[in-house]
Parts: structure tokens; C-alpha cells; sequence
């Protein structure tokens, strides 16, 4: 709980969803734009709002010269009026960050936004993150024996992997030595 998406560890006793959430994070950080206005909202270094990315992951070797304490800082701390005031940690590859804010343009009395690029609206989708991840391919001559208005989810997908030759049959559950039943 006391972490961010970008930073946490997969937990060994996770669901399969959240694994494959956290497998891909690395390139859902991608199709977002953060876009700062107060930096109120957020995380100074759990969020990919730098060109950069996430600056927490950067650097983990150095995590512990950034107290516990500041790990939950919003960019709000590092803004003072209209200028970027960064903190004054003295690390070599922190530098780095700083110099950059000057290219990070903020949005003026306003808050925080995150824009979903894939999206011509700017909101995450179901849809717009299935088309953003996915591995498109040639629809099959027989896509709509299969999917079509009225049709049963469940046999669809059976007949799907039927027709795929991917239905883990007892036939191909021996051939791939999972038993010995034959």
C-alpha cells in the first residue's frame, strides 16, 4: 500500500491480473504524458512526469540518502511561484534531473493531468489500452463462424482455440507430457 504502480516489486502472492498489469507498466509509462500544473497531485519520485521517467528508479542505489520521509513528495515541493526549485541533494546523477525542468512545460493555474496519448480524447480506456498493447493481426477468413451479434462468450472461445488447435485436449495434454492418461 505504501508504494507507487512504477516502483513496486510484483508481489510473489499476487493475481495473475495485477502481474500482468505490473509486467507492462513499462510501456504504459510510455502512452501517458504527465502534465504539471501545481504538482499537487503528483509524486515527486514515484511518477513518470520527467522526461526522463520515474526518478525513484533511477537511482536505487541512492534511495537511502532520500529519506523515507520525502519518498511521498509531491512536485509541488520543488515549485515556488512560476520557478522549479529543486531540492538540495547533492548527487551527482540527480543533476541530471534538475537540469532538466526548464523543457517541462506546466500548465498555468490549473491542476495536474494525465493524458492517455492512444486516446484522441486523453482518457484511459478499456478499449484504447487493449488496442495500445495488443499485437495486431490479419482478421481470419473464418472470424465470424465465431464471433458474431447473439453469440454464446463460452462456446466462442472454445471454437476459437478449436480452430487454432490450441484446446488443451487430452490428446495434446499427453503429447505435452502434463498425463499420462492416453
Amino acid at each position: 500500500k505504501k508504494d507507487s504502480i512504477w516502483t513496486m516489486k510484483t508481489p510473489h502472492s499476487c493475481s495473475w491480473a495485477t502481474c500482468s498489469i505490473l509486467k507492462i507498466r513499462g510501456e504504459a509509462s510510455k502512452l501517458i504524458t504527465h502534465l504539471i500544473g501545481n504538482g499537487s497531485s503528483t509524486h515527486l519520485w514515484l511518477e513518470p512526469w520527467h522526461p526522463r521517467g520515474v526518478i525513484w528508479n533511477s537511482f536505487t542505489w541512492a534511495t537511502p540518502l532520500i529519506t523515507m520521509d520525502c519518498k511521498f513528495d509531491k512536485v509541488s515541493n520543488i515549485i515556488h511561484g512560476e520557478q522549479w526549485r529543486p531540492p538540495d541533494i547533492t548527487l551527482p546523477c540527480l543533476s541530471i534531473f534538475w537540469q532538466e525542468l526548464h523543457s517541462i512545460t506546466r500548465l498555468k493555474n490549473q491542476q495536474d493531468r494525465i493524458i492517455w496519448r492512444p486516446s484522441p480524447s486523453g482518457n484511459l480506456t478499456t478499449k484504447s489500452a487493449w488496442n495500445a498493447i495488443r499485437t495486431r493481426q490479419e482478421r481470419v477468413h473464418w472470424y465470424n463462424l465465431i464471433w458474431f451479434k447473439g453469440l454464446v462468450p463460452r462456446y466462442s472461445v472454445i471454437a476459437w482455440l478449436a480452430l487454432r488447435e490450441a484446446l488443451q485436449t487430452k490428446d495434446k495434454l499427453c503429447e505435452y507430457g502434463v498425463t499420462n492418461d492416453g
